[in-house]
């Protein structure tokens, strides 16, 4: 996060937290940031996971970002317990490696991992994507109860306009890696997401609203 894989660049733009540029930033004090005060789950985040490291060692090389000391894998457990149960997430499960689990779990295991440092701002891609619908509720409660308490901000990148809508205060608008328009979630319409998926701009917004606002409505017929 701040920095392109490689073989990838930024072209232009800036990554802004508090006024400072990510892209920016040498990768110590990126690093320094990362799974502290920001944190990323990506959409496949099972390809972030060490292939033969079992998870609670993952989660033990990120809580002891903040202390200076090594932690043993009891206290480890202690701290992933409460925010893996939840998500329906067995203790046991992170003495598995990460090819011993499913994808829903280890999407979930990621979410837990990015969240154990208590980050200020959590940044989500496609995180119901490997969840079936009973799984993809109990997160979304999870993570409103986890931002109340918090007082966090969460970035969602999303193509579900229903999980936007219900859960989002603003929805940006992307085309082409630029932000092509911005949508109030509480009445963002397919349609008018779909005219800004499309290239379309702020002005065909508006003239989309005056239109169907002169629509005549259609008398029911018995």
């Amino acid at each position: 996060m701040g920095h392109p894989v490689p073989g990838q660049r930024v072209a232009e733009g800036s990554v802004l937290f508090e006024g400072a540029n990510l892209l920016d930033l040498p990768r110590k004090l990126l690093d320094d940031l990362s799974y502290r005060r920001l944190a990323l789950v990506p959409q496949n985040v099972q390809d972030s996971f060490h292939p033969t490291q079992r998870l609670w060692k993952s989660a033990r090389e990120i809580l002891q970002k903040e202390v200076q000391r090594r932690i043993p894998r009891e206290e480890v457990l202690e701290r992933v317990g409460p925010l893996g149960s939840p998500l329906g997430l067995a203790g046991s499960l992170w003495n598995a490696r990460p090819c011993e689990l499913s994808g829903g779990q280890k999407q979930r295991m990621g979410l837990i991992l990015a969240l154990l440092n208590g980050p200020e701002l959590l940044v989500l891609d496609e995180p119901t994507n490997a969840l079936d619908e009973l799984t993809r509720g109990d997160l979304i409660i999870f993570l409103d109860c986890w931002r109340e308490q918090q007082r966090a901000g969460i970035v969602l990148f999303t193509h579900d306009l229903g999980l936007a809508a219900s859960w989002a205060d603003r929805i940006l608008v992307l085309y082409r890696g630029r932000i092509q328009g911005e949508l109030k979630a509480a009445t963002a319409t397919e349609e008018e997401v779909g005219i800004l998926m499309a290239g379309g701009t702020t002005e065909d917004l508006k003239q989309y609203r005056k239109d169907s606002k002169q629509e005549p409505r259609q008398e029911a017929t018995s």
